[in-house]
């Protein structure tokens, strides 16, 4: 194991152990898991033998932290949490060097089956079919970003950036996809096609959003910039 991994990346590595047999966990699991794998930073000084709590809820309460400012795992409930696409990614291709893209001549691709689920879905959203097909997403209004995000004004702001890098690494994603296949479309799984150009379009759109209701998003981090509601 790596030992250049930053505290947060350790915690991150540990979590997508955890995800490969369940999807969500507690903070307690993460913290026996995070133990397990490194024992050197995670257990109870002295006493090497119990796990260290708190040095894992540190990362996981820390709004500032690279787990919660970089929308790497989200808090589903009271200290139940789960990986996102954007940690997977993050895991996957700078932590493990594993790229799982399907480089084969064919135009139908493999991704995990959770982020697969995750960009269909966002692919079908009504606001980003109508981007798709002409409208001037220059001319929408926040509530249309939100949509095109998946967030409401009353998600916390971490919980926000979540959604937000979330976005940004299936549209990162797709078009690693366009690059490693130099293909004009290509397949998400047997029913669903994407277009090059179209990948191209909803960056611009992202990005617009991003610029255009920076104020918005500032004003829910002023209001609302913790982790937990409660």
């Amino acid at each position: 194991m790596n030992s250049n991994y930053t505290a947060a990346e350790k915690v991150l590595l540990s979590s997508y152990e955890i995800s490969k047999d369940k999807v969500e966990f507690s903070a307690e699991e993460l913290t026996v898991k995070c133990w397990e794998k490194f024992p050197n930073d995670f257990a109870l000084k002295g006493y090497e033998n119990f796990p260290n709590s708190n040095a894992v809820l540190l990362h996981l309460m820390n709004k500032n932290g690279a787990l919660l400012k970089n929308g790497w795992i989200s808090k589903k409930k009271a200290k139940i949490y789960k990986i996102t696409d954007t940690g997977l990614s993050y895991v996957k291709n700078f932590l493990l060097n594993d790229v799982t893209l399907n480089k084969k001549s064919t135009n139908k691709v493999d991704l995990p089956r959770d982020m697969m689920i995750n960009i269909k879905s966002f692919l079908s959203i009504r606001v980003v079919q109508e981007i798709l097909n002409g409208k001037d997403f220059k001319q929408l209004k926040f509530v249309s970003a939100c949509s095109f995000w998946k967030i409401s004004s009353s998600m916390t702001y971490p919980e926000i950036i979540t959604e937000l890098n979330n976005v940004t690494t299936w549209i990162d994603t797709l078009s690693k996809i366009f690059k490693n296949h130099k293909e004009d479309f290509i397949k998400i799984e047997n029913n669903s096609v994407i277009k090059k150009n179209s990948v191209t379009l909803l960056r611009n759109a992202h990005k617009f959003f991003l610029d255009k209701f920076k104020n918005d998003l500032d004003l829910i981090k002023k209001i609302r910039p913790n982790a937990s509601r409660n």
